[in-house]
């Protein structure tokens, strides 16, 4: 292919490439991307050396940064890039190995990019295909989930885990786009009431104190937490699961507060970034939080409801059942 190299760090770049000084190569390389981030052949000869790189020193972060750069390079201009890269026959291989190791630790954020990458190659792989619409779901993108698991069983319909992905995101409704980790992400899932819809799905740090003797002693601890319109559940610091009714919590600017227990959420890197995070936590304390708000009232006043209902004072149970709209 015919390119033309105007700019002295790009010339001085190849220059070392070719000669073999890989590792001096980097520096000019990398100045040259640094002002040129678009340059699709920059990305390449940058991923070429840092593979060289990683054949001298066998560290596997240079691998990762020779992968991420021969990404860049395929998103901007597949064809170009698939030909420039054409020299180093094992790009494909090492694209997979990446992926498969990225989906042994559900690095699902980072998976998606080159997941992408590997479809050009191979569009028509199922289970590359369903292995992204799962990586689509985890990071909340969930039409787009449905569209591939959907032409993942035009390719085989017998692949019967696209059908129960389609059907998972189609039973969770709207409120799948609110698991910024899966609800599978901790055993904690399975200790949820089967009658209950899980509507809100992240990690979180927690964080309490407690008088001991003359002194106090401050426990943290991070933990799954999952939000249904009874309570929500965590894992305590005792590594038990434990159920919190509305009726004593309160939704806070970054969390929720029961007790004077602290729930602090925060992101998980694998599936949502801080900069989605910082966006989550805004609309969670301007929408969410209320929607707490009206399930905290709805319990208390089942609960003035049971106990009236208790006293046989069926008449002014009834009264507070139509002001709350509660069924029978």
């Amino acid at each position: 292919m015919n390119f033309e190299i105007n700019d002295p760090n790009l010339q001085k770049g190849l220059d070392l490439f070719n000669q073999g000084n890989y590792k001096k190569a980097k520096k000019p390389l990398n100045k040259y991307l640094k002002n040129n981030p678009d340059c699709c052949a920059g990305w390449c000869y940058k991923g070429l050396n840092e593979l060289q790189v990683y054949k001298e020193t066998q560290k596997s972060h240079d691998l990762d940064e020779a992968l991420r750069s021969c990404t860049i390079a395929l998103e901007i201009d597949n064809n170009m890039a698939r030909e420039l890269l054409a020299r180093e026959e094992h790009i494909e291989s090492y694209l997979y190995d990446r992926v498969k190791r990225l989906k042994q630790n559900l690095e699902y954020l980072e998976s998606e990019s080159y997941v992408r990458v590997l479809l050009s190659y191979s569009p028509h792989d199922p289970n590359l295909l369903l292995y992204y619409a799962t990586i689509l779901k985890s990071l909340r993108k969930l039409d787009a989930a449905v569209d591939v698991a959907h032409n993942v069983l035009r390719i085989n319909p017998d692949l019967q885990a696209a059908n129960d992905l389609i059907n998972e995101i189609n039973f969770f409704g709207e409120y799948g786009r609110y698991f910024y980790v899966p609800i599978n992400y901790s055993p904690l899932f399975n200790y949820v009431k089967a009658n209950e819809r899980i509507l809100y799905s992240t990690l979180a740090k927690v964080e309490y104190s407690v008088h001991q003797g003359d002194r106090i002693v401050a426990y943290k601890w991070n933990t799954h937490v999952i939000l249904t319109p009874k309570g929500f559940y965590y894992i305590n610091r005792f590594k038990s699961p434990n159920f919190q009714s509305w009726r004593k919590a309160q939704a806070k600017k970054r969390g929720l507060e029961t007790r004077g227990i602290w729930f602090k959420f925060k992101n998980d890197s694998r599936f949502e970034s801080k900069e989605e995070f910082k966006i989550r936590m805004i609309e969670y304390y301007n929408t969410f939080n209320l929607q707490i708000l009206d399930w905290n009232r709805e319990a208390t006043a089942l609960r003035k409801i049971e106990k009236l209902e208790q006293k046989g004072k069926f008449d002014k149970a009834e009264e507070i059942r139509r002001k709350y709209n509660l069924n029978p």
